[in-house]
Formats: structure tokens, sequence, C-alpha cells
């Protein structure tokens, strides 16, 4: 999570949407008073230049939410600033967690096995991230989908001087995109359940 004093906005980290590849290129453009939590490749954007983690007086941890967000920074800052997070389909963003989490736990488990693992984690670092009391409370939500388009229109919003050049750092982890290769009937209804209020907010489809 991000907030930037410097360039006024908040960046909310929701999960499996390049949400660490996103706040490694925004570090870059970050100034000294900026709020920065901690990602797992710090050591390697101080490496090139970018801000690592830094001023987290408050204690916020990467994947915080709007309601604590705001609560801590107060109504002024909160109001003011440019807020934004960007979303996923949830069925490809399980199975996306799905191999993150096998892959750097080694765990010798089956898709709908994670499932049972899963579901209520990844859906509080959604939904729940962006929303309070049931309404969406940032400017913008952009797609995983569209993120290269996503980005330029970033870019403009913020004012920045240079594009926003995102690394690719957890992508490794998965080998197959066909997402729906891993889905049964019953699994499928069963993301369709948890994820009912995106599915219906963002149109996604199976």
């Amino acid at each position: 999570m991000i907030i930037s004093h410097k360039n006024k906005f908040i960046h909310i980290k929701n999960v499996k949407v390049a949400s660490s590849s996103m706040e490694f290129a925004l570090s870059k453009f970050c100034g000294s008073d900026d709020i920065i939590t901690k990602i797992e490749q710090d050591e390697e954007r101080v490496k090139l230049g970018y801000r690592g983690k830094q001023n987290n007086t408050y204690e916020f941890n990467g994947h915080s939410p709007a309601l604590e967000i705001k609560k801590k920074i107060g109504k002024n800052i909160w109001n003011n600033y440019y807020k934004f997070c960007f979303e996923r389909n949830p069925w490809d963003k399980m199975v996306s967690r799905y191999f993150y989490f096998t892959t750097r736990k080694k765990k010798n488990i089956t898709f709908k096995e994670y499932l049972n693992y899963s579901e209520k984690y990844l859906r509080d670092k959604g939904y729940f991230n962006y929303t309070i009391n049931n309404f969406i409370v940032v400017n913008d939500i952009f797609f995983y989908e569209e993120i290269n388009n996503s980005l330029r229109i970033i870019e403009k919003k913020l004012n920045l001087s240079e594009k926003i050049d995102l690394p690719n750092l957890n992508a490794k982890y998965r080998k197959n995109k066909d997402y729906r290769s891993f889905y049964d009937k019953e699994d499928k209804k069963r993301v369709e359940s948890v994820f009912k209020k995106e599915i219906e907010l963002f149109g996604y489809k199976f």
C-alpha cells in the first residue's frame, strides 16, 4: 500500500492483481514523506534507486482496507487524495493464488483443497478493501485484464512525467494460463457464490 503526499494518491493493494508490481513501479515516483509498505522485493527496488518501505508509523500492512486507512489518516487526506485499486476475474484470481501458494509454500494440494483453505482470505483482500459498508469508496477501480491501458490512465491522473514501468514479479509461479481447466461444476459455482458482489458489479464471466 502507498499513500503518496507528493502526488496525492492512495493505492489500495488487492491480491493477485499485479499489486506488488504496481507498488514496485509507483515507488519510483514517491517522495521522502510518503508512506510505503513492505513488499517481498524491497531490496531489489532499492537497488534500482526506488524507495523501499518507509514512514509506516500507522503500522499498515500491505493489504490494509479502506476503512482502516481512512480512520488512521483522517478525512482531510482521505477526501482529497486520488484513491485507486485493481480487480480481477475471481475464477482467474483463485487459480493465480493457488499457484503462488503451492509454489511458495511448497504445498502439494489440489485446487479444490486450496479453495477450502483460501476463499475467505481472497474475498477479504478484494471487495472489502475498496468498500466501506458495501459502498465503493475509491475513485477508480481498474482491471487486471486491461492493465496496460489502465497504466496510461493512471499516469495522466497522477500527472507523472514518465511512464509507469511495471515489472513482472510474481507471474513466474503460474504455468497454466487457462483458469477454466481447473474447475469442475461444483467449484465454479462455489467461486461464483463467494464473489457474487464482484461478479455483479463488474460483469465477470466464467
